[in-house]
This record gives C-alpha cells, sequence and structure tokens, in this order.
C-alpha cells in the first residue's frame, strides 16, 4: 500500500512539478524539523482535518509549526524551503519510479529525533 501512495505521489510530481512547493509543506507539517516538538502541533486534528494524512491539496499549507513561531521562527525558512524544492525536483526528475524496500516500516522515536529503524 505504501509502495502504490509512493508511486502515485512520485507520478503527480514528475508530472506536476508546480505540486513541489505543497510536497515541501507537507513534509515541513508532517517531519517538523525543530526540536521543540512543533511536530506534534502540525499533527492537531483540531487544525488540520485528517492531521496524519499527508495531502497535497491541504488548505493552510503553510499553518504547520515546523519551523517554530513568533519570536522563536528560524530565520532560515525560506532558505530550507527552497533547498527542499530543489533537491525534490531534482529527485522526481532524476528516477522514473520508487520502490519500497522493506514493507515492515518502524519508527523510532527519541526525545531529540524521529527515524526509521
Amino acid at each position: 500500500m505504501w509502495e502504490d501512495r509512493a508511486l502515485t505521489l512520485h507520478q503527480r510530481l514528475k508530472n506536476n512539478p508546480e505540486l513541489i512547493k505543497e510536497f515541501v509543506e507537507e513534509v515541513l507539517r508532517t517531519e517538523a524539523v525543530v526540536m521543540v516538538h512543533y511536530g506534534a502541533a502540525s499533527r492537531n486534528e483540531f487544525r488540520f482535518d485528517n492531521a496524519d494524512m499527508f495531502d497535497l491539496e491541504r488548505p493552510m499549507k503553510t499553518a504547520h509549526l515546523a519551523f517554530g513561531s513568533g519570536i522563536h521562527y528560524c530565520i532560515g525558512s525560506e532558505l530550507a524551503r527552497v533547498e527542499m524544492a530543489a533537491a525534490f525536483s531534482a529527485f522526481t526528475h532524476r528516477f522514473s519510479s520508487i520502490n519500497q524496500i522493506d514493507e515492515d516500516v518502524t519508527y523510532h522515536s527519541t526525545f531529540t529525533l524521529r527515524r526509521i529503524n
């Protein structure tokens, strides 16, 4: 199932490169980069419908807290977005498809990071 969704997503990005920015915002929302646990807030069902679902058509796409907020907002956020968009754009152009290697993907969460086992 993951492979089907990833392949479909990959094809959508490959065929519609204008969706890369939406992809970047969803990655930031679901895989926050600031260690203040803003990632949990970005998955709040009261703020985001179907918060655990990756959705390129999500309304309020930049309402996530991946870069913090207020006086603690990351000053490098725009550079990070541009770098992510360039990397994902190059990836989708370079590879014709993607395949899941292991169907049993689990995450190991710690206080400081979230990684695939």
